[in-house]
């Protein structure tokens, strides 16, 4: 038998609601564990900070652009776009008119040079003939005519020399000859003296005898003067012939010394010359292998600039570019200038690829390798950034999704460390609450 119980209605509103009371206290302590956890969280949960850079691909050593120095007339055009070449591979090559027609010009001038060396140097030593140098026993008409036309040169000055000479020679013959025939006079003259002077003695004896007349005396002293006056002007002349021919000597050696001297001298002219005509050939040379643009290195040409046979490139102009095989490639960030104190070479970086969804990529990993060092400034949006070079993981190179491409937009995260999310929640109020005191 159930007996039902009496509450009594008074004393069930009197009394407190037990289960009321124990839910505030559990709310309150579910607040306080919450707020306990969250004040934990924020002051001591680490958060990766980064920050986000827009970036693009390129080759680590960089695209080559192909340029000729000289410029020229294009004769082929031996690539397309698109080509790969090898190192050294002639891709397009210049008209060589010009430069071959001042290349023998200058070839001409160095073996006249080199002739007229040998020919100075067999004057020189004093030799028959001219001895020909290797360099000019070369087949080939500049260097024949070259040495044909030393070879002329060479025998009329010899033969020039050897006429001077030759005369200076028989003037001295002749004054040795006008010299012996003045010595016989002198001589003749002398002994005629000695005669006259016998004669005289006995003509004094005899006129103090009174046995010749004062005339005899007079003629035999008169011709004593005439003879002695004879003799005097046959040594005077003697003199005479001997200076000329000490004239003609000193004449002689004059030429043989000035003939040397000369040909010092030009022989020293010459030699610049070849040297200086040695150095415009190698230039002349070079430029005739620069007629052919080959490829500094190997890789795929893009930017192909010339496509007409005759047309004519401009010194310095730029014809193609190359982009390397098998190079490794690197991420170029452009770093917002506010940002760049918190980048450092060596942080962590993790770059995506614009062009493919994050879902369907693993992201490449790199680290900083250099920052540059002044802020630079883009043409096409005028916008400051600094450049941060990031080196790409092997590993990186190997998982992407696709084949790295020069130009390839990127998202770059550059890590520049873990803080709590309090430090990132006050960093932005303590700066305005910096900047409000600051003001006036």
């Amino acid at each position: 038998m159930t007996v039902p119980l009496a509450v009594d209605a008074k004393q069930a509103g009197d009394d407190p609601a037990p289960f009321g009371n124990n839910f505030i206290v559990l709310g309150f302590a579910i607040i306080a564990i919450f707020s306990t956890l969250t004040g934990m969280w924020l002051v001591a949960a680490p958060i990766q900070g980064a920050i986000v850079a827009n970036g693009l691909v390129e080759v680590a050593s960089n695209v080559k652009t192909v340029q000729h120095l000289e410029g020229g007339i294009v004769s082929e055009i031996l690539v397309q776009e698109g080509d790969r070449v090898s190192p050294s591979q002639v891709l397009v090559r210049l008209q060589s008119t010009a430069s071959t027609a001042a290349a023998n010009e200058i070839k001409a001038q160095w073996y006249e040079a080199k002739a007229t060396e040998a020919r100075l140097i067999a004057e020189r030593d004093g030799k028959d003939s001219i001895e020909i140098p290797p360099e000019l026993k070369e087949p080939g008409k500049m260097a024949a005519e070259a040495v044909s036309g030393q070879e002329s040169i060479f025998r009329t000055r010899q033969t020039l020399l050897r006429e001077r000479l030759s005369l200076l020679q028989q003037t001295t013959g002749s004054l040795h000859k006008e010299i012996e025939g003045y010595e016989g006079q002198v001589v003749a003259a002398t002994r005629k003296l000695e005669l006259i002077e016998e004669q005289l003695g006995d003509v004094r004896a005899l006129y103090q005898k009174k046995l010749v007349v004062r005339t005899r005396l007079t003629d035999l002293e008169t011709e004593k003067a005439d003879v002695g006056g004879d003799l005097s002007g046959y040594i005077a002349s003697i003199g005479v012939a001997r200076q000329k021919m000490e004239e003609t000597k000193f004449k002689v050696a004059e030429l043989n010394a000035s003939t040397a001297a000369d040909i010092v001298a030009e022989l020293g002219v010459v030699r610049a010359k070849i040297y200086e005509s040695a150095q415009r050939i190698a230039a002349a040379d070079d430029v005739m292998t620069r007629t052919e643009i080959r490829a500094p290195i190997g890789g795929t040409i893009v930017g192909l600039k010339i496509h007409t046979i005759g047309g004519v490139i401009a010194a310095g102009d730029p014809l193609m570019d190359i982009v390397p095989i098998d190079d490794n490639f690197v991420v170029i960030a452009n770093v917002d200038p506010l940002d760049v104190d918190q980048v450092k070479v060596g942080l962590h970086a993790t770059i995506w690829l614009s062009a493919v969804g994050r879902r369907y990529q693993q992201p490449m990993n790199g680290d900083v390798r250099t920052l540059s060092a002044d802020r630079l400034v883009d043409p096409r949006t005028g916008k400051a950034f600094y450049a941060a070079r990031i080196a790409l993981t092997p590993q990186s190179l190997k998982a992407t999704p696709v084949a790295l491409q020069a130009g390839m937009n990127t998202q770059v995260m550059i890590e520049t460390g873990a803080r709590s999310a309090w430090e990132y929640l006050s960093a932005p109020v303590y700066a305005a609450m910096g900047r409000a005191l600051r003001e006036q």
